[in-house]
């Protein structure tokens, strides 16, 4: 009798076994940490980590597996804290949207004064091509030609010139001119002008210095800068361009996320290691005289025996002093805003894309690009002098999602002009952009998010450096595909310096302490706030599309008052109409991992929402024009305790253009919310907005 008990549990016993080990083994290939950033997303679909039909979190919320899991997609970076997805870039609804643009010559007619260099005496020439005048204007027998030299006058908001002087055949330009405007009329007649022109220089300096041969063995740094271009626009509309930089020697970096909204944070952050509210530790970057006492990349390579040049394209708003004071002090060596101001001015222009585009008889963008084409024959090509310079266009892409694609010749063109004067042999090349585009149709598609804030970044590093560092190549390969921002690229470009004079010290930087240097391995796991990029403008954490419901229209809203909060603390009420909230468009749920991969709910019940949403401006009912504002905006939250919800305002994003509505505010933060009431409204403000400028506190984020 016992053993036939002992037999019956004994089956029993060894069935159960047999039933625990099958479980273990089919649930042993639920996720493998190790997939890497190619890996399809319908492949990760197939595990529990992102597979997420009928799963409730511990939150309760539900998402819809087809909203999270679209076909063909995979992850440009994909870590235990970083998860950046690829999208399809050239998909229909983008591309039915980029229509060909309209390329626009400045002129046809050929040069009649063009500049000369010559390369033993290092002065500049003016060499007068008599045949043009001929042919411009058969009926006139003589003619004469003057300039006016363009200087800069004190600071930042002024410039000036002096003349005329009239000049003789191949004259030399004396060395201290930066710039000139050339006209030739018919002689005894100056009113019957023939042709005007004008032309930056980059004089050879008069310098006592005596030879040194290793600094002559440095890397130039050449910084090539082109304004709102995602990575992802970047292939899409620039071919050519994209070619080129996909030759041996480039690298690109797929999960270069931006720090900040604008222009000015992310270059900043690139060119000191702070953000403008950090300065604060310095001085108020809205102060006149600031921007001087920052310290700055330049700053540190000219100490190392580099000269240095910055040049922008569009004065009005150039990075340091659109709604800022700029510079009391030139800032570098050879510094393009006086001369490009005084043209702006002095010569006829014509708009596109809503600023100058040709200034007299060329392009903005040509100003720029041939004065770093000046600065590479006289210091690369003819004598070797190691250079620092910033080279930034916005004249194409600021305004316009379309303009890159007639900007792409002309850029690709320069590119190789740059290579057969040996560029590319001496120098580390780095071509960027500050963040994608901002408003407008991009951004309102559903991977808008990743199109404002994925900029491209491509780094060059000539054959000898490559060969001399071949760490530095290796971490570039490496780190392609893992998160980085442009604390890593300020810090890369120190380490060159720590390269070429070991023992160097550096200030700490306080932008992100716990970056490195991108020229070094970045760890695999790191998160955005590793990177410094606050989780507004952050890409690394996958958001689930979600059905709308009441809270979250509860929370839009609650944005909308706080919106209209801070223009009445700012005392724009009588100047800009008030919003109303409208509707919402989209709502987003961030997904939570954990460290297996498998989503899981928010810490401590605080969800991450992303809301895309309408609003009105409250315009008398006589107004012909309905005015629509749409923002995104990135709330934590706990659901069941709205009353605590902090909203920063700086980190909502504006989606439509609001340029031809906010004249009548000076206030960055300020110009997202408002819709001017009246021009008169539009003239007290500038008073109004002056006066907050000089005695409010500055806000916290206000640039970030």
């Amino acid at each position: 009798m016992l053993g036939r008990l002992i037999n019956k549990y004994r089956k029993h016993t060894l069935i159960a076994f047999l039933l625990i080990l099958i479980f273990i083994l089919v649930n042993q290939q639920s996720y493998d940490p190790k997939i890497d950033a190619t890996t399809p997303i319908e492949l990760l679909l197939a595990s529990p980590a992102l597979k997420a039909s009928n799963a409730t979190t511990t939150s309760g919320f539900k998402t819809q597996e087809a909203q999270i899991n679209p076909s063909n997609r995979s992850f440009y970076v994909f870590s235990k804290n970083c998860k950046i997805p690829q999208p399809n870039i050239y998909a229909e609804e983008i591309m039915s949207m980029l229509r060909p643009e309209l390329d626009i010559q400045c002129t046809k007619e050929p040069d009649l004064v063009s500049l000369r260099f010559n390369v033993t005496t290092r002065l500049y020439s003016l060499h007068i091509n008599m045949e043009v005048g001929a042919q411009l204007k058969p009926n006139i027998s003589q003619f004469a030609c003057f300039y006016h030299e363009v200087f800069r006058a004190g600071n930042d908001s002024y410039s000036g010139t002096r003349g005329p002087r009239y000049f003789l055949q191949d004259e030399s330009v004396p060395r201290h001119i930066q710039g000139l405007i050339v006209q030739c009329h018919e002689l005894h007649k100056p009113l019957n002008v023939i042709q005007r022109d004008a032309f930056a220089l980059v004089q050879f300096p008069a310098s006592h210095e005596k030879p040194d041969r290793l600094r002559d063995t440095y890397p130039s740094i050449i910084i090539l800068g082109i304004d709102s271009m995602s990575r992802m626009h970047f292939k899409r509309t620039m071919p050519e361009t994209v070619k080129f930089v996909s030759q041996p020697g480039w690298y690109e970096m797929e999960g270069y996320n931006k720090v900040g909204d604008n222009t000015l944070p992310n270059l900043l952050a690139l060119l000191t290691g702070r953000t403008p509210h950090q300065s604060l530790d310095i001085c108020n970057v809205k102060k006149p005289g600031c921007f001087n006492q920052l310290v700055y990349l330049w700053n540190h390579f000219k100490n190392a025996g580099y000269l240095t040049a910055y040049a922008e394209d569009i004065s009005s708003i150039d990075t340091f002093n659109y709604l800022k004071r700029g510079f009391d002090r030139q800032p570098v060596d050879f510094y393009l805003r006086p001369f490009m101001m005084t043209v702006e001015l002095a010569m006829t222009t014509l708009k596109h894309f809503g600023y100058p585009f040709c200034i007299g008889r060329r392009l903005s963008f040509y100003y720029v690009y041939e004065f770093c084409e000046q600065m590479v024959k006289r210091f690369i090509s003819e004598t070797y002098r190691p250079i620092f310079g910033l080279f930034w266009t916005n004249s194409y892409t600021h305004e316009s999602y379309t303009g890159a694609t007639i900007l792409d010749d002309k850029f690709a063109g320069f590119l190789r002009r740059f290579k057969k004067l040996g560029l590319f042999d001496h120098s580390i090349v780095i071509l960027l952009s500050d963040h994608g585009y901002r408003y407008g149709p991009l951004v309102e598609l559903k991977d808008g998010y990743l199109e404002e804030r994925l900029p491209m970044l491509h780094i060059y590093l000539p054959p000898w450096y490559r060969a001399k560092y071949p760490k530095v190549s290796r971490a570039l390969r490496e780190n392609r595909n893992r998160l980085s921002s442009v604390y890593d690229l300020h810090l890369a470009l120190k380490h060159v310096l720590i390269q070429l004079r070991p023992g160097i010290e550096f200030d700490r930087d306080v932008g992100c302490p716990k970056c490195r240097p991108l020229f070094k391995k970045l760890p695999r796991d790191r998160s955005c706030e590793d990177a410094g990029i606050k989780e507004h403008w952050c890409t690394c954490q996958p958001y689930a599309k979600v059905q709308p419901e009441f809270f979250m229209e509860y929370l839009a809203k609650m944005v909308v008052y706080r919106i209209n909060k801070l223009m009445r603390m700012k005392q724009y009420e009588n100047i800009c109409y008030r919003l109303q909230y409208s509707r919402l468009d989209m709502a987003e749920r961030k997904l939570h991992f954990d460290d297996g991969g498998n989503v899981i709910g928010a810490p401590q019940g605080v969800e991450s929402y992303r809301l895309k949403f309408d609003t009105t401006a409250k315009a008398p009912q006589t107004s012909l024009k309905k005015l629509v504002a749409k923002f995104r905006v990135t709330i934590k939250c706990n659901r069941d305790h709205l009353n605590g919800v902090k909203i920063h305002l700086p980190f909502i994003s504006r989606l439509d253009s609001y340029q031809s509505e906010t004249s009548c505010v000076h206030e960055r933060i300020a110009k997202k919310f408002c819709f001017c009431m009246d021009a008169g409204a539009a003239n007290l403000a500038k008073n109004t907005s002056q006066e907050l400028e000089d005695t409010s506190l500055f806000h916290e984020d206000e640039y970030d």
